[in-house]
């Protein structure tokens, strides 16, 4: 479930995602930004594409395709680059630190979109 809760077209905004995986990919700068908001953290986004959502047997995951996104939760932030992941086990849990993801889970989580 996604719910968009103000959004101006190139300037950006905030979504909320409440439950399955959504992928963003912005094609460049948003003056404003964009943020997504789950259950389980806040991604911070500017001009940027990133996957978001349940990962099955993990918790909440986040991987950054391209630019740089912050994950937010349980009173930790983390930076990731593009090809790093981080995963929240639990809500209230803290982000995982950003790691790169090996080619096999990324494709996994992205066919999750497709």
């Amino acid at each position: 479930r996604l719910k968009i809760d103000r959004f101006l077209v190139d300037q950006g905004g905030v979504i909320t995602l409440a439950s399955g995986i959504v992928r963003v990919d912005t094609q460049g700068a948003l003056s404003r930004g964009l943020s997504v908001r789950s259950p389980y953290a806040l991604v911070a986004v500017r001009g940027t594409g990133f996957i978001a959502g349940a990962e099955p047997g993990r918790g909440f995951s986040v991987l950054v395709d391209r630019g740089r996104v912050d994950v937010s939760a349980g009173g930790s932030r983390v930076s990731l680059r593009a090809g790093e992941g981080t995963t929240i086990a639990a809500r209230g849990g803290r982000p995982s630190a950003p790691v790169a993801w090996s080619p096999e889970r990324a494709d996994r989580f992205r066919a999750r979109v497709r």
